[in-house]
């Protein structure tokens, strides 16, 4: 029989010998027992997950210079370059100060790794380094520097390096509020609302291209700017729809007429044009003109260069003219439609017209003036088509058909875009469904549409965005426990009301 069981919680020294007993038979050791000594080598990654998970002694904690510092929040894992954590907070001696974190093995290597000439770095507030093996401050005015190694215990250590692979994707601490209240009973509910935000996602990015229709008053350059805009990436998405706008479908389609017969030729006349406009034609000697728009270069693949992606939409619409994307699309759609040709299938042909293989200068370098230093990675290969078809082609061909009250086809494309496979996992979405179903239940639980992913990438942005650490006042763990009951009565009131 448990102790509890025989009503001794009045008894204070019970109590307190029972506790005692508890930290000797289960190891739970004293402080200095459980620190590392800072012999011990782990690498920059073992740490991060260490400052993740928090397994450090948070008591007592003070900077190189001796002040007092509280850790209120280590921030949130940053997926992109930059600090290693952002949007965390900390408590400088009587000070609450907000702002990122960055972690080194060694307090010099801040200079080392040259942060104090990267603007991404400005708002670190707090160096945290392993061991400090400098008496000199590697720090800049306004920032706080932490040695964590006096503060880890033996168990934070014991983490292979192995098991830090799948960080931040792994870790227990990435579950959020609305993981614990997902069960196995309203496991399928939840699905179905993540499969229901990806349907409102699609909604949101048509609705967006129906007010840049509205301002071009042509499909044509709304489709010419949505394709653009999805060959940036997330780095150079700014960059192309500033050259959608500067270069437009109009211009194109001119230059193309223009061209001497033979595509090639007319190819590399529309590459000149959008090379030149976006201030990325050099000569062979490397040198660039004048950027017009500001482009990223930094911790991106060389082969999703600007240069190659533009190389590749210039072949895709030279090989397409007199048609416009716009008119082969639409074609492949009502020719689907009626021929009743699985959405799957019709997928396949619609992937054709967007993969573009590579030709020219660009096939086996990124820049101009570059060597000659890769095979010939095709300039937009099958999983950009994938998803440059769910992001820009049919949300822009939905508000194509819904302007001209063409149900059928509009209905059709929502077909096409349940059916798109999830072929590059974002990282957004990966991290929404660690926070909802926790590590090891998503074992069971498999990204496989594009649907699934955007759905969670939607619900990543309407409710946690990089403000994980506020998850106490979401509602979204109210939303994943809404009654079934209560989710048919709403699909009954939409069906009346459509």
């Amino acid at each position: 029989m448990l102790l509890w069981e025989e009503k001794i919680i009045g008894d204070s020294e019970l109590l307190t010998g029972v506790y005692f007993a508890l930290r000797k038979k289960y190891g739970l050791l004293l402080r200095e027992q459980q620190c590392l000594p800072t012999k011990i080598v782990l690498t920059e990654k073992q740490l991060r997950t260490i400052w993740y998970d928090q397994a450090y002694d948070r008591r007592g904690m003070r900077t190189v210079d001796d002040k007092k510092v509280v850790i209120l929040s280590p921030g949130v894992w940053n997926l992109d370059p930059g600090p290693d954590f952002i949007n965390a907070k900390i408590r400088v001696n009587h000070r609450v100060i907000e702002g990122d974190i960055e972690l080194h093995l060694r307090n010099t290597d801040w200079y080392a790794h040259k942060h104090q000439l990267d603007k991404r770095y400005d708002n670190v507030v707090l160096h945290v380094c392993f061991h400090s093996i400098a008496k000199k401050r590697f720090i800049r005015k306004g920032m706080h520097e932490l040695e964590l190694g006096k503060y880890m215990y033996a168990q934070s250590y014991a983490l292979p390096e192995s098991g830090v692979e799948g960080y931040p994707f792994t870790s227990e601490s990435i579950t959020g509020k609305c993981g614990k209240a997902v069960i196995a009973e309203n496991l399928i509910r939840v699905e179905n609302i993540i499969l229901a935000a990806g349907e409102a996602r699609f909604v949101i990015k048509a609705e967006t291209y129906e007010s840049i229709l509205k301002e071009k008053r042509s499909i044509d350059e709304v489709m010419h700017y949505g394709i653009l805009e999805c060959l940036g990436y997330k780095d150079n998405k700014e960059a192309m729809r500033s050259l959608a706008k500067k270069v437009t479908h109009m211009q194109i389609n001119a230059v193309i007429a223009g061209s001497e017969a033979g595509s090639d030729n007319k190819s590399d006349n529309v590459e000149k044009l959008l090379l030149t406009s976006a201030g990325l034609m050099g000569n062979i000697g490397g040198n660039t003109g004048k950027q017009s728009v500001s482009w990223v270069f930094n911790n991106l693949r060389p082969v999703n260069y600007p240069q190659r992606r533009l190389a590749g939409y210039a072949a895709m619409v030279t090989k397409l003219a007199p048609r416009s994307v716009t008119d082969c699309i639409d074609m492949i759609v009502e020719q689907s439609i009626k021929n009743n040709l699985l959405p799957e299938l019709a997928l396949e042909e619609l992937v054709r017209i967007i993969v573009q293989p590579a030709r020219g200068y660009f096939a086996e370098r990124c820049v101009y003036g570059g060597r000659e230093a890769f095979p010939k990675y095709a300039f937009i290969g099958r999983n950009r088509a994938m998803v440059v078809l769910s992001n820009s082609v049919l949300p822009v061909m939905y508000v194509y058909y819904k302007s001209r009250g063409k149900d059928l086809s509009a209905k059709y494309v929502r077909r096409l875009y349940r059916a798109v496979p999830c072929l590059e996992l974002n990282r957004r979405a990966k991290l929404m469904s660690c926070r909802i179903f926790g590590p090891v239940r998503l074992k069971n639980y498999h990204i496989k549409s594009e649907l699934q992913q955007q759905g969670l990438v939607q619900l990543f942005h309407d409710f946690c965005d990089e403000k994980c650490m506020r998850c106490v006042s979401c509602v979204l763990p109210d939303i994943l426990q809404i009654p079934t009951a209560e989710l048919q009565n709403m699909v009954k009131y939409l069906v009346q009301v459509q």
